[in-house]
């Protein structure tokens, strides 16, 4: 829905009435009469203004506890939400958060918000790359995240359908962010993500991420392992250990991108099924079984990232 339909589904919010008498200073009557006019306005620019003029009455009156403050603040505050659905859609970072923290300062505790913030932040970063909102955004999936867990049920989990798209989305919004910094977190939270109802875990990159991971740990310990000298035959054995369990990991971690990956046509099938291939023949020094692995990599419970 456009910005401009947005201000004139707004227009029951705010029924005002002229403020009489002996209450209101010049100052305050003359501010809520103009909001009073222009809310009533059919005209784009008029409704426009009013928010303003509504924002301009909050930051002046909006302490006070009248019914006059609680009416512009419910209209102030349900244009600042249109606003930042609306951003969201268009996908502007900016506006979404100027809209959003607004909200904020009133709900500082609303997870709707949260959420769509966390997606506003996230839908920049990966059409732009721009890092600049990734220390916020971080900041608004946990918080809702947290506000989730504390409330089993809300009305609405918007800008998601269901309580699973929700905490799958949040998980995914930190999952996509950590890759820049830290592996390990980023597959914790895609591994979170892809364990909730929703589409994203019906997409290969969360499982790739989390089999580069493993693949990036396996090679970090191998050379270390190869600079350690004087080992025990109980400490060689300890270390490879760790590396076949990692290696074990890795090859379930590409056998379910494999699987993925063919449901969604995804254009990176061959190589994923090439690394596949290649790690399996490496783990069992020959290729039988490799089928039977991968056809059942989906049916068996996908281990925890510690």
């Amino acid at each position: 829905m456009k910005l401009r339909s947005l201000f004139f589904a707004i227009i029951s919010v705010l029924t005002i009435v002229t403020m009489a008498g002996a209450q209101s200073t010049p100052d305050r009557k003359d501010l809520f009469e103009k909001l009073a006019k222009a809310s009533k306005s059919k005209k784009v620019e008029d409704r426009e203004k009013a928010y303003q003029l509504g924002k301009e009455f909050l930051a002046k009156f909006g302490k006070e506890d009248s019914d006059e403050v609680r009416k512009v603040r419910a209209y102030v505050l349900n244009i600042s939400k249109a606003v930042l659905d609306d951003a969201i859609t268009r996908a502007d970072v900016v506006a979404a958060f100027g809209a959003g923290e607004y909200v904020l300062e009133f709900e500082p505790n609303n997870p709707n918000i949260f959420m769509g913030l966390a997606f506003a932040g996230f839908q920049n970063l990966a059409k732009t790359q721009d890092k600049s909102f990734n220390t916020d955004t971080i900041d608004y999936a946990k918080s809702a995240l947290k506000e989730l867990n504390a409330n089993q049920t809300l009305a609405s989990y918007a800008p998601f359908n269901t309580r699973d798209e929700a905490f799958a989305n949040m998980n995914y919004v930190l999952g996509y962010i950590y890759i820049g910094s830290d592996m390990r977190l980023a597959a914790i939270y895609l591994q979170k993500a892809v364990s909730f109802d929703s589409k994203l875990k019906l997409s290969a990159f969360p499982y790739m991420v989390m089999a580069s991971y493993y693949e990036t740990a396996y090679n970090k310990r191998a050379s270390e392992a190869k600079l350690k000298t004087g080992l025990t035959q109980a400490q060689m054995d300890a270390e490879f250990k760790v590396l076949d369990s990692l290696l074990v990991l890795m090859v379930d971690a590409y056998a379910r991108t494999v699987k993925v990956a063919e449901a969604e046509n995804n254009p990176e099938l061959a190589t994923f099924r090439n690394t596949y291939t290649t790690l399996y023949k490496f783990w069992k020094k020959s290729d039988a079984g490799s089928d039977a692995f991968l056809a059942n990599a989906l049916s068996t419970p996908m281990p925890t990232i510690e």
